[in-house]
C-alpha cells in the first residue's frame, strides 16, 4: 500500500490530479495483485497520521476503475499500460463468468 505523506487532502488531492496516470497505473498494479489472490479488495493508499484514511477498491469496483484505467491511459497515449489494463479486465471478465453459480 502506497503511503502519503500527512498533508492536507487538499494538498493530497491536488497530488493526485497531477499525478493521475502514476496513481492508475498503481490501482491497476494493486488490483491485479488481488485477483490472483483472489482477495475481495486491495488497498491503494493512506494518508493522515497513523494510515487513519485508506482507500480500498472492492471487487464489486474492479471493472469500473480497470475501464477509467484504460481511457485515462489511452487519453495520455500510454497504450502499453492500457494494453495491460485491457487484458487484465478481460481475464477478470472471464474469472467471473467461470466462478458463478448457476442459477439452477
Amino acid at each position: 500500500m502506497l503511503q502519503l505523506p500527512d498533508k492536507p487532502f487538499p494538498i493530497i488531492q491536488k497530488f493526485l490530479q497531477e499525478n493521475e496516470q502514476m496513481v492508475y497505473w498503481y490501482m491497476v498494479l494493486s488490483i491485479s495483485n488481488a485477483i490472483k489472490k483472489n482477495e475481495d479488495k486491495t488497498h491503494l493508499f493512506s494518508f493522515g497520521g497513523q494510515n487513519e484514511n485508506i482507500a480500498v477498491v472492492r471487487k464489486t469496483d474492479y471493472e469500473k476503475v480497470l475501464n477509467d484505467a484504460i481511457n485515462i491511459f489511452a487519453k495520455s497515449e500510454e497504450y502499453e499500460h492500457a494494453a495491460f489494463a485491457r487484458d487484465l479486465l478481460k481475464q477478470w471478465q472471464i474469472e467471473q463468468v467461470l466462478n458463478e453459480k448457476p442459477t439452477e
